[in-house]
């Protein structure tokens, strides 16, 4: 088809700067509704990818297509940063209010995009820019302190990764270094430095070690209460951002206004949404989904009265397992009831090769057990909600087998299933602990064992000791004192099948997922030095450690 583009229009900002944007319409002289996309990652589509054939198929459609470059990147002017925190949401509703005074916008924009292109629409919404109809954003944070830059304080290297790869100027640069090598080196203060990089930004985002004012200027929850355009929201439950968007969903459906008007969409999918394979599995034809066709399909409906919002369910979510979809009104599910698994052994539950077991009641045995952790040698992350680090790390399900054999893993497996067992929402594991150290993490991981051994990860929680007064303030165990600890993991909606066994996995370490703690109390950024030490977790009446699954008791669309 025939249609007018124009690229690199310089678009003023309300401080002079000007934003690069390309912009494609079916005809010059006509009006139309406009769907806009702001990227970090250059605005020039290359000719082979998907993006083109959606496009085509929008132009096709009758909307014009506006790809701008965020500020300090690519061709837009202004001075570069890792991110615009400060910027994106000024920029953004700038950008909607220069759309819809051109002659060729019809006075209705979407705005569309996942990961950072997701996090600008969100800041740009809460400005509530006049013309903006819908807003579609995929896997992004909302909070930089527990699940961006870190995870529940503790810093996660791969978002270090994409850091460093988005700090050197105005294009994008992935590094030549072994990234392994580079993770594991001391102090991680350097480990921008390490790679040719020199960023305030990174060695801030390792500096500050508690939550306050600098965290919450990189994503501040509250601009949710300003929100009052409908949203479609992606995700799934191998992304890295995957809990978060759920709680988002959860924020903005909390105020009456918005009720109807927010939809979310979850597959078994990790940051790249929409696959059918990931990981190490193929969860089947009906998890493959064109997340850029779902997404027109939900700006058809504000920009043009195509279709009609109360047809689509307020949340939609694939059961692993069973690899199907199911629909409910609201997050967290209604039919889910917090139910207890037990946890205990007789000799020790150390490895595979321990007799850990998981129960709904529990059964007598030992009061505890213990495991002896050295963070020179790190329990390894096989997959999970890990950003893949620009292809560098796997992510999503994967075989946990050969990492269980090690004995500084604590491992508990349930009997072999008999009847389908499902869980939908957030597990929370309930835990005494005690240390040597003065600060440890304590890491837990659901898992899936199938019939044939393998034993597939579902989700992940980690909890860093010091915080667990609060993420304000750090204050360190006393050797000898038993802690409860309530640490929850990301959420998962998985089916286990009968001949299945459920399984977890407590340890000290997934690394490179989460940088090392030193276990010396000191500064995990700066410090070089480690200290070996022993963890016990107790499990007796006085101290009744538990799993607590949020099982789907009724039954399910």
């Amino acid at each position: 088809m025939k249609f007018y583009q124009k690229y690199d229009v310089k678009v003023p900002m309300r401080d002079g700067i000007k934003l690069s944007c390309d912009i494609r319409m079916p005809d010059q002289s006509g009006s139309y509704p406009v769907i806009l996309l702001r990227t970090p990652y250059n605005k020039q589509l290359n000719p082979d990818s998907p993006a083109v054939h959606n496009m085509l198929h929008l132009l096709e459609k009758g909307y014009c297509t506006i790809h701008m470059d965020v500020r300090g990147k690519y061709e837009s002017e202004g001075i570069p940063a890792v991110i615009q925190f400060d910027q994106e949401g000024r920029d953004g509703a700038d950008a909607i209010k220069w759309i819809k005074e051109q002659p060729w916008c019809n006075g209705k924009i979407a705005t569309t995009g996942a990961s950072y292109c997701g996090f600008v629409q969100m800041t740009a919404a809460a400005e509530q820019p006049d013309g903006l109809v819908t807003i579609t954003p995929g896997v992004f944070g909302n909070d930089g302190f527990s699940n961006t830059a870190r995870k529940d304080g503790v810093p996660q290297l791969p978002l270090l990764i994409w850091g460093i790869c988005n700090a050197s100027g105005r294009v994008s640069k992935v590094p030549l270094v072994d990234w392994q090598s580079v993770m594991m080196s001391v102090p991680l203060m350097e480990i921008a430095n390490k790679c040719g990089v020199e960023s305030q930004a990174i060695k801030d985002w390792l500096l500050h070690n508690t939550d306050g004012d600098f965290w919450h200027r990189k994503g501040d929850k509250q601009i949710l209460d300003k929100i009052n355009v409908p949203v479609l929201l992606t995700g799934g439950w191998y992304d890295v951002y995957s809990t978060s968007m759920l709680e988002t969903f959860q924020l903005l459906t909390r105020r009456k206004e918005m009720h109807g008007k927010v939809k979310v969409v979850f597959g078994p999918w990790a940051h790249s949404l929409g696959s059918r394979e990931v990981g190490e599995l193929d969860f089947g034809i009906d998890a493959e989904v064109d997340i850029n066709w779902l997404n027109t399909e939900w700006i058809n409906i504000w920009a043009k009265g195509e279709g009609n919002p109360d047809e689509w369910p307020n949340v939609r979510i694939f059961m692993m397992g069973e690899n199907r979809w199911i629909e409910s009104d609201c997050w967290p599910l209604e039919n889910t009831v917090p139910t207890d698994m037990f946890f205990t052994s007789d000799s020790g539950a150390n490895g595979s090769g321990g007799d850990g077991r998981l129960e709904f009641l529990k059964s007598a045995g030992s009061d505890l057990d213990y495991f002896d952790y050295d963070p020179v040698t790190p329990v390894m992350s096989v997959g999970g909600n890990i950003l893949s680090a620009g292809g560098a790390l796997k992510s999503g399900p994967c075989n946990q087998a050969h990492e269980e054999v090690r004995e500084d893993m604590l491992i508990y497996t349930s009997e072999e299933l008999t009847e389908t067992f499902r869980i939908a929402g957030q597990p929370v594991m309930e835990v005494y602990v005690e240390s040597t150290a003065p600060d440890t993490d304590i890491i837990v991981r659901l898992c899936d064992v199938y019939p044939d051994g393998r034993s597939i990860n579902l989700c992940c929680g980690i909890y860093r000791t010091r915080y667990r007064e609060g993420f304000d303030k750090e204050v360190m165990m006393t050797p000898g004192h038993v802690y409860k600890l309530n640490i929850p993991l990301d959420i998962t909606a998985n089916a286990f099948l009968p001949k299945h066994h459920i399984r977890l996995e407590i340890s000290s370490g997934s690394f490179p997922l989460f940088a090392r703690n030193h276990q010396t109390g000191g500064d995990n950024v700066t410090e070089t030095e480690f200290a070996a030490a022993r963890h016990t977790i107790h499990h007796s009446a006085q101290y009744p450690s538990r799993l607590i699954l949020p099982v789907v008791k009724t039954g399910v669309n």
